[in-house]
């Protein structure tokens, strides 16, 4: 995949493929240059949104100017640690090596927030160490206090609800028969956007062929098409080819099926009595 990723970024090397495009633009370009040279070019690693590199995330999505940016920055911090007290620099050096290197081999800022607390802690400690500071009086102290509060109020309940989000769709996925009060109760769909949606509308489709309701089926297949335009997954298509052979257009469902081949080499398409796939990977 970072082979992939930086193949992306040399065809686009200025402008890049979009901020938050990533998956889409992946999926669809390493499946052209696939399907024109299968030897020299493999398929692209289904449901990926991230190439496990940091530096060629950010170039393959905004191409070089992002990545000079990234590299400037380690630069000014490298050029901060050189102004340490002797003695100092290289262990802190390699208090930042084994985030950095983790960075260039998964995606640890975008999985775990303790990574980024202490990333930060890092930097204002060698700022800390090496910065000049001046004093001087604000003539904003009202606003900074209550900014000193109510944004730590704001971003706690925001986590809170997240954290009570994510555990209401894990209950709904997985208590059994489904429960539809677990989804309805969810008050932070915003945090859990793309797994909320996939619940919402998978459970639309389910209960649209399971009552032959064929409102339901069609308001499916209107979301499942735009939604692949910018998240498209395996079981999304899947799905999609089933809706269609239950609203019996065929033609569409062959159409659909040929582009996920493309797309998904391999892939296991559904028949017209296959049932809806549950999960998004």
């Amino acid at each position: 995949m970072m082979p992939q990723a930086y193949e992306m970024f040399t065809s686009k090397p200025l402008t890049g493929y979009g901020y938050g495009k990533f998956e889409a633009a992946y999926i669809t370009q390493t499946a052209l240059w696939h399907h024109q040279d299968p030897q020299q070019y493999p398929a692209g690693v289904a449901s990926l949104d991230h190439p496990h590199n940091e530096l060629l995330y950010w170039a393959a999505e905004g191409g070089i100017i992002p990545l000079l940016g990234l590299i400037l920055a380690a630069l000014a911090v490298l050029v901060s640690i050189k102004k340490a007290p002797n003695g100092t620099q290289l262990a802190l050096v390699g208090l930042f090596f084994p985030i950095v290197l983790h960075t260039q081999l998964e995606y640890p800022f975008y999985h775990s927030l303790a990574h980024w607390i202490v990333f930060i802690i890092l930097i204002f400690w060698v700022d800390n160490l090496t910065a000049k500071y001046h004093r001087y009086q604000t003539q904003y102290v009202l606003a900074l206090k209550v900014s000193a509060i109510a944004l730590p109020v704001m971003i706690t309940s925001f986590m809170i609800t997240t954290l009570y989000s994510g555990w209401l769709l894990t209950k709904f996925e997985t208590t059994r028969p489904v429960d539809i009060n677990y989804l309805v109760k969810v008050n932070n769909p915003w945090a859990w956007q793309h797994r909320f949606e996939w619940d919402l509308h998978l459970t639309q489709l389910q209960l649209g062929i399971a009552t032959d309701k064929p409102q339901l089926v069609a308001d499916y297949v209107r979301w499942a098409n735009q939604k692949a335009q910018t998240w498209p997954r395996p079981a999304l298509y899947q799905n999609l080819v089933l809706a269609y052979y239950n609203q019996g257009k065929t033609a569409q469902a062959e159409q659909v099926a040929t582009e996920a081949q493309q797309l998904f080499p391999g892939i296991s398409l559904p028949s017209t009595t296959t049932a809806a796939t549950s999960s998004a990977k």
